[in-house]
């Protein structure tokens, strides 16, 4: 069998139609179609139904997808392990994984398994659940995390943790004054409810519609979402239901949540939580140390999610792990979808820390624009500045709650929730800000109890300017002044003039 004949059969298969392949593989259509029949020439026999749509296989174009999946899977491995022999700890590792499960997970395992491996790359292919098996049975992915049912023979389906279905309830739903918080309940208890619903595809819409369709019920849907975090925000503040993985849930039924919670009865195949990989795949060492980090995740503080927690809560940060996440980013790109997921994940976490710790917030990061974030040096101004926070800190005997850090390609962030007054804080961050020329560079934001900035206004306090011309830098960004690169010179000259 011909490798080039079977790469292309098999992406034919993939999307479906010979013009998608084409565009995927950068040929003309006339080509692909002629290495095709090539391909069905050799065999003696026609690979595909070409008067179907999407484009299907034979018979005995199905015995030959089987055959090169195999021989596909036969030499990946025999890579594997002829790297191994050399007794050094490259490759690249393609994980599958949902957006929602990596902002739980990576800032946790990233770091450690980087450490662990630091020649081996990390490749993400995000994706939900509904999509994700497919990818793992056709060599796409070589370990995917995802909520399911074990339902394939072909792949090995390793537990990492149970999860069950809960209902999160608005305190000012009338079910809610009815019904205990913490009681088990059948979904027909929330039929007069406004429901938020994750969108179709996604595991817990399915488990859900299955519930609706067995209890002949109709519910109100008032938003759909891809994402748990929005949905559970809503819920948050108005009065509408949700159901949600015990795991991404605040369970506890505090006085201080704003919502409360009731397991759901009846739910059947209830979907867990897996590393999805084919049972013909060959682990490496670094394929096992990724699996040996998930399962310890199990007795990581707060759990396998923790409730939100994006990354461990520490006295003593491992500061090494952590510069070695950083550097591994350094001129990665980023898009808009990976812009407004960062948001996304550091909203839900200061809104966490907050809420945690009923104390005002000091959330760093560097402004840096332009499609890459972590540019080299950034990860060395990164560090000086939170060791100029904490300095700040120690000598203003102030109490640290709480430390976060959050190591990804859209930036690099940290956190501190600090038992002392807003104002105060404020100070303490323009004068870091003011202080040296690096200190131009960093974004350090006090927010209040109240959810609220603390400006520079506030207390009295001039704006601050812009690196390049030393106007208003509020009116340069509004008004796109200067250019991304005209911005990015200038950056990289203070970072060479500072740290070099």
């Amino acid at each position: 069998m011909n490798e080039k004949h079977m790469l292309y059969i098999l992406t034919v298969l993939k999307e479906g139609s010979f013009t998608a392949a084409a565009k995927k593989l950068y040929v003309s259509q006339p080509s692909l179609s002629q290495i095709i029949k090539a391909a069905e020439s050799n065999l003696g026999a026609p690979i595909f139904n070409r008067n179907t749509d999407p484009i299907s296989l034979t018979p005995a174009g199905q015995l030959y997808v089987d055959a090169a999946r195999q021989i596909t899977t036969i030499s990946t491995n025999l890579k594997k392990q002829i790297e191994e022999l050399s007794n050094e700890e490259f490759g690249k590792l393609r994980l599958g994984i949902s957006v929602q499960r990596g902002m739980e997970i990576l800032p946790y395992i990233y770091p450690r398994f980087k450490k662990m491996f630091p020649h081996v790359d990390l490749e993400l292919y995000e994706q939900g659940s509904a999509s994700m098996e497919q990818s793992v049975l056709e060599g796409t992915v070589g370990i995917a995390l995802l909520t399911t049912s074990p339902r394939y023979e072909e792949l090995v389906y390793d537990l990492i943790q149970q999860e069950n279905l809960v209902l999160l309830v608005n305190k000012s739903c009338r079910m809610a004054s009815r019904i205990t918080p913490g009681t088990p309940i059948d979904i027909k208890e929330a039929r007069d409810e406004t429901f938020i619903c994750s969108k179709p595809g996604h595991s817990v819409r399915s488990i859900l519609d299955t519930l609706f369709i067995t209890r002949d019920l109709k519910p109100r849907v008032g938003l759909e979402t891809i994402s748990i975090e929005v949905g559970k925000y809503v819920v948050a503040t108005s009065p509408v239901v949700m159901a949600c993985p015990d795991a991404y849930a605040d369970t506890g039924n505090h006085d201080s949540s704003p919502y409360f919670t009731y397991p759901i009865l009846g739910v059947e195949n209830p979907r867990h939580f897996y590393a999805c990989y084919r049972k013909d795949t060959y682990l490496t060492k670094y394929m096992n140390g990724f699996l040996k980090l998930l399962h310890e995740i199990k007795n990581h503080p707060g759990g396998l999610h923790g409730q939100g927690e994006l990354i461990a809560r520490t006295d003593e940060p491992d500061y090494d792990a952590l510069a070695a996440a950083a550097r591994a980013l350094v001129g990665t790109a980023v898009e808009l979808p990976d812009m407004l997921n960062a948001r996304e994940r550091r909203v839900f976490l200061q809104e966490k820390l907050l809420s945690s710790h009923k104390n005002p917030l000091i959330s760093f990061t560097l402004n840096i624009p332009g499609p890459i974030k972590v540019l080299p040096l950034v990860p060395d101004a990164f560090f000086f500045g939170i060791s100029s926070i904490e300095n700040s800190l120690k000598k203003q005997d102030l109490t640290v709650l709480s430390r976060e850090f959050l190591m990804e390609k859209t930036g690099l962030e940290a956190f501190w929730a600090v038992d002392a007054p807003k104002e105060k804080l404020k100070q303490l961050a323009v004068s870091i800000e003011d202080g040296t020329p690096l200190g131009r560079l960093f974004d350090i934001d006090i927010i209040g109890p109240d959810k609220k900035k603390v400006s520079r206004e506030d207390l009295g306090l001039s704006e601050r300017t812009c690196l390049i011309c030393n106007g208003p830098a509020h009116a340069c960004a509004r008004n796109r002044t200067h250019t991304v690169n005209e911005l990015t010179d200038t950056i990289t000259s203070i970072l060479r003039k500072e740290l070099t």
